[in-house]
């Protein structure tokens, strides 16, 4: 038998990250391969016989190994059998070595299935809503950082993200990047149940160690399901997504701009009444200046609120380009309460473009509008949804569930317009000029009258 393998003992002490350790023996050289469940920390050669690897950090798929033990257990067979039993193995592929594919059209190039549009996957979204589609994603942004050692829980939507070797971003649901990633180290991970990518990425199934690659990053946890754009269509469209979000962000603060609570604080209590504001669909809006808020360690009480009703705030930031939560703790029943929280620049009547460095503690469902500024989340505390221009996550703790959206609010109109009327061919006679109960001047002839007449208006010919 030309291929030998041996079995070696070593009697010395060797200290290994948990793992696995391979030997193997050929023509007389013995080669040494440690499978770590950190793989972006080391630098590996797969087996000779090995065709896959988890898709997860740390895990080692068993058809490799299994038939390697099948191999070595029947030792006793003939040369030719092994040899034809281990090229029916690697011929193979274990069905968790690379995302599942689905019944879509496949596109030719990366082979996996078209994307489809948005409105494919959820079917009930009112886009006449605040939030829409953006509110089926716990992060919509365009630009996305997770370079802090910090993951995105939930699902996101973005069309980059900045991440870095240990990061896996995504852990549920649905998510869509769809211009580029980038990363730190020298592998990314995404666990979303599906990841959507967009038409200009490149995917290859097997890159490395059996493990694929996006744009020639090595994809060390995969999700379940992987699609992507073709044929020049866009799962979402961020340009138009914006501009519709950056609209609801201006009519909510247009709405609640006169709406102003009166506001408290007794050493960091801050007290938002708004018992004078009326609610709109069971929807209290009111609008508060930016300083009202901001600071760390501050406990928010809102009064004035039925328990059915819901609370949305504009913060004014005329004037301010930072504006900085952290650490806040609702307080006094206001921690039942989903909160949505929409940034306006009502002096410049303009979206703010500045910086939200957010931090919550308490863990109830909110929202936060802020489709032009840069929102840092600076606590794990924070549930529910986030709108931004670019999102920086220094933080974020597991999400339960989205922000029950809201309509966007319009300002009340009269329930019914003044008629006009016409009085044809009616002849007033001649009326003197100047005379107390007389109307200037002298007229006849086709008019008509707009409004409410009374003895004290005067009449306003057309």
């Amino acid at each position: 038998m030309t291929n030998k393998r041996s079995i070696i003992t070593l009697a010395t002490s060797m200290l290994f990250v948990r793992g696995a350790v391979y030997f193997q023996h050929t023509n007389d050289k013995s080669e040494m391969f440690v499978r770590s469940s950190r793989p972006s920390q080391y630098e590996m050669k797969p087996l000779a016989n090995e065709a896959s690897s988890s898709t997860e950090d740390g895990a080692i798929m068993s058809s490799s190994s299994s038939s390697s033990s099948s191999s070595s257990s029947s030792s006793s067979s003939s040369s030719s059998s092994s040899s034809s039993n281990s090229s029916s193995e690697n011929s193979k592929k274990p069905e968790s070595e690379a995302p599942k594919i689905t019944s879509r059209a496949v596109i030719s190039d990366s082979g996996l299935p078209t994307a489809g549009n948005w409105t494919d996957d959820f079917k009930n979204v009112n886009q006449n809503n605040a939030l829409g589609i953006a509110g089926q994603f716990n992060v919509f942004a365009r630009n996305m950082d997770t370079t802090q050692n910090h993951p995105v829980d939930g699902n996101f939507a973005t069309q980059t993200v900045k991440t870095q070797s240990w990061v896996v971003n995504g852990n549920k649901s649905l998510s869509y990047v769809q211009n580029n990633i980038t990363s730190d180290g020298d592998s990314i991970g995404f666990n979303s149940d599906t990841l959507i990518l967009g038409q200009s990425f490149n995917y290859n199934p097997d890159f490395q160690w059996g493990r694929p690659a996006i744009n020639g990053i090595r994809l060390d946890t995969a999700p379940k399901n992987l699609r992507q754009d073709a044929n020049g269509s866009k799962y979402i469209d961020f340009d138009a997504e914006f501009n519709r979000l950056s609209t609801s962000s201006e009519n909510i603060a247009h709405y609640s701009k006169n709406n102003v609570p009166i506001v408290t604080n007794y050493y960091g209590l801050i007290t938002f009444d708004v018992t004078n504001i009326p609610a709109k669909d069971n929807i209290k809006y009111m609008t508060v200046k930016a300083s009202d808020l901001s600071g760390m360690n501050n406990r928010l009480n809102v009064t004035g609120v039925a328990a059915n009703q819901r609370i949305v705030i504009t913060v004014d930031t005329t004037g301010v380009n930072d504006v900085s939560t952290t650490n806040l703790t609702f307080v006094n029943g206001t921690e039942d309460k989903g909160i949505f929280f929409n940034y306006y620049n009502e002096a410049g009547q303009s979206n703010f473009a500045g910086n939200v460095n957010l931090g919550t503690t308490n863990d109830n469902i909110g929202a936060v509008l802020a489709p032009q500024a840069t929102v840092t989340l600076a606590t794990t505390a924070f549930k529910g949804n986030i709108v931004a221009k670019n999102f920086i996550n220094n933080y974020m703790g597991e999400q339960s569930g989205n922000y029950s959206d809201i309509a966007v609010p319009t300002t009340d109109t009269p329930s019914s317009k003044p008629k006009l009327l016409s009085v044809p061919d009616i002849d007033f006679g001649d009326h003197k000029i100047g005379s107390q109960n007389s109307v200037v001047g002298e007229w006849r002839g086709n008019f008509a009258l707009e409004g409410h007449l009374t003895s004290s208006k005067i009449l306003q010919l057309p």
